[in-house]
């Protein structure tokens, strides 16, 4: 499954739209995809939830305006946050394939859900960072010594990434938690801050962390407990963010080229180094790819693009590999 990921060319679906912008955020081992569309209301967003199946289907909300999806899990358990009616409180959620939505607190969203059904998330006033289970219920993170702490990713394990703040001075660094030791800093780039983003069954993180010298001083960091944190540099231009890694360490994100303001999507491997995933799909496609968010064992890719000058959520599929 892992070699179809190293795979130099990719066929792209356009993932459709709700009426307005979309982007995909998560996917799963069976190549079903969650992310937020625009509605043909204007400044109403809603959750879906995409199978080659079925499409693009329209989650709905807690009675809001807006509901966002952020990750999905192999059983098809979604994590994400939604307004009520009077959109002024945000509930953090699971939704489950009976179509039922579970909250999980005010104020907050859950970001990311593995396959034992744990989640993380954020609730509350404070916005205190969770995990929760079924049988557990909330355990709190903790943080770095400042403020707060967000959440991003979690790893099948139950390993979580994001960041927290490090002090009072706003700073804030990338860290690595797990229920026996708490929360470890996984430092910087040279610079003062970092953020985590992606995290595997092998606890390799990747995310971005501020670097001294640049205009745009962030690049996409790779993160092992024998090496530290290593930068995986740009295409070219001054930025890079890594947003997802799977069990083989491939990472995807978004980078800049030389001269270039707008992002493009990369492809990186230990041994191949940062590819812009643009060189990689057929020529006259329409679609220019801005962000790779995601990527399973299967080397699927999800994120978002310009499609004939529409923003797009796109899934990316290795030539020669089954979309299921």
């Amino acid at each position: 499954m892992a070699g179809l990921a190293a795979a130099q060319s990719y066929t792209v679906t356009d993932l459709g739209s709700l009426g307005g912008t979309a982007t995909a955020t998560a996917i799963n081992a069976s190549g079903e995809v969650v992310g937020s569309s625009g509605t043909a209301v204007q400044l109403v967003t809603h959750a879906f939830y995409w199978t080659p199946a079925t499409g693009m289907i329209d989650l709905g909300t807690l009675g809001g305006n807006v509901s966002q999806a952020f990750g999905i899990n192999a059983r098809g358990i979604i994590a994400g946050g939604s307004n009520e009616t009077d959109n002024t409180n945000t509930l953090a959620f699971i939704w489950t394939p009976n179509g039922v939505f579970h909250t999980l607190g005010n104020n907050g969203a859950v970001y990311a859900i593995n396959d034992r059904g744990q989640a993380t998330g954020v609730s509350g006033n404070n916005q205190d960072a969770f995990v929760w289970t079924k049988s557990a219920g909330k355990v709190p993170l903790g943080t770095l010594g400042g403020s707060n702490t967000i959440p991003h990713a979690i790893s099948p394990q139950g390993q979580v990434v994001g960041y927290s703040f490090v002090g009072g001075n706003g700073a804030y660094h990338a860290f690595l938690w797990n229920q026996a030791t708490g929360m470890t800093d996984l430092g910087t780039l040279g610079g003062i801050n970092s953020y985590g983003l992606g995290i595997n069954q092998s606890a390799q993180v990747v995310g971005w962390a501020t670097v001294p010298g640049a205009t745009f001083p962030y690049h996409a960091f790779y993160w092992t407990k024998s090496k530290g944190m290593e930068d995986l540099g740009t295409l070219g231009g001054n930025y890079s963010l890594a947003l997802g890694i799977n069990d083989a360490g491939q990472v995807v994100g978004s980078a800049n080229l030389t001269g270039d303001t707008q992002g493009d999507a990369f492809f990186w491997t230990a041994n191949g180094g940062m590819l812009d995933l643009n060189t990689m799909i057929p020529p006259n496609t329409g679609w220019v790819l801005s962000s790779a968010n995601a990527i399973n064992l299967a080397g699927q890719i999800v994120g978002d693009g310009f499609y004939n000058g529409a923003i797009h959520a796109f899934l990316l599929t290795p030539t020669g590999a089954s979309s299921r």
